[in-house]
């Protein structure tokens, strides 16, 4: 009976190796497809202003008499774009890096410049531009707090949060050159600033920045939300 097993096991063995290779016995051909490739896109900002050309940094876009006083307003534009092949949506706009000196007692001349106009507007038409009275009359993001109106540069460039350009604001920044926004901003002597300020000064940055999409939870002036 175990030999007839055996046999039977053996002559089952011998019919599926037949069967193996009578599956690989018809004609058959093999090739590649060489040398996939991806390649990452790139974003990259320019600024211009009033007297420099298009580079990756501007200067002193902004810049007050060396005689100013109060109620005295300063205003100029600076120009962004995207020379990148990637476009992208949201625009942030943030002073930092604020250094002060002169005037008594320590002060900070920009606790008492107001920003009293921030205007942009991009090649497509689109136009966004903050209410004046608004900026006048409110503090800035309540989740920073407390600050009070007015909103003064320091105001602005303290904390983490920065003003936001959302998708709905404007056109992208396409890759190229073919969208740029403008962004024009008045800065205000507060015409209540006492004598201690006579002879102070301040320097800021405004750092630009443009990205495909939002952080997961982003705060910008006056609202805040939930990105992708």
């Amino acid at each position: 009976m175990n030999k007839k097993i055996l046999a039977s096991i053996f002559v089952i063995g011998i019919l599926a190796l037949a069967m193996g290779y009578g599956t690989y016995s018809y004609f058959s051909d093999t090739e590649k497809s060489y040398n996939n490739l991806f390649t990452a896109g790139t974003v990259h900002s320019q600024l211009a202003d009033g007297d420099e050309d298009w580079a990756d940094d501007v200067y002193v876009t902004w810049r007050s008499p060396d005689n100013w006083a109060p109620n005295d307003k300063v205003t100029a534009t600076l120009y962004i774009r995207n020379i990148g092949t990637v476009a992208t949506e949201w625009l942030w706009i943030k002073p930092t890096n604020i250094r002060f000196g002169g005037g008594v007692g320590g002060v900070n001349l920009a606790d008492v410049v107001n920003i009293t106009r921030f205007h942009a507007w991009d090649s497509y038409g689109n136009d966004y531009d903050i209410d004046p009275n608004w900026m006048a009359t409110w503090g800035i993001w309540p989740e920073a707090g407390p600050y009070v109106a007015p909103l003064t540069l320091a105001d602005f460039a303290d904390g983490k949060y920065w003003f936001i350009f959302e998708p709905s604001d404007f056109t992208p920044l396409s890759a190229g050159t073919a969208n740029v926004v403008r962004l024009e901003m008045t800065f205000a002597f507060d015409q209540n600033a006492g004598n201690n300020y006579q002879g102070a000064y301040c320097y800021f940055d405004l750092s630009i920045a443009i990205t495909q999409g939002p952080p997961a939870y982003f705060v910008s002036m006056g609202s805040s939300g939930y990105g992708n």
